[in-house]
């Protein structure tokens, strides 16, 4: 399924790879592009405000999805994985960055590459990720 996304041929949006951000992506990333096994992420982030005895509390969770699944597939939940959460009893404001700099670094990781089993093929393989 992570091999699925390939163009629409109706001239419509109707996949992410469909849309522009990605199409430039594979031509200025082309080995990248080159192996359909490479994974694109998006990420999705808001927060949650609770009142817990009356003293307000929010968190920030970050999610992260694969956009290589097929439609049908591709936002189910359990294709969407939580990646991040950021305590705190408020908007994290100027912190954001230092407390997303985790998720930066391993991104930045899976940007190189890392050794991945194929089951589909039965052989390993170096996957790379993007965020998109």
């Amino acid at each position: 399924d992570m091999r699925s996304h390939r163009p629409s041929t109706s001239g419509n949006m109707v996949r992410p790879c469909d849309g522009e951000a990605w199409q430039q992506f594979d031509k200025d990333f082309p080995l990248f592009s080159g192996d359909p096994r490479n994974v694109r992420l998006v990420f999705a982030m808001d927060d949650f405000t609770r009142c817990l005895n009356a003293a307000p509390y929010s968190c920030w969770p970050v999610f992260a999805s694969p956009l290589n699944l097929p439609p049908g597939k591709l936002l189910k939940k359990e294709y969407i994985f939580l990646s991040l959460v950021i305590p705190g009893p408020e908007h994290p404001g100027n912190k954001l960055s230092v407390l997303m700099q985790p998720l930066v670094d391993e991104l930045m990781e899976l940007w190189e590459g890392r050794q991945t089993w194929d089951a589909s093929l039965k052989q390993n393989f170096p996957m790379r990720a993007a965020y998109l």
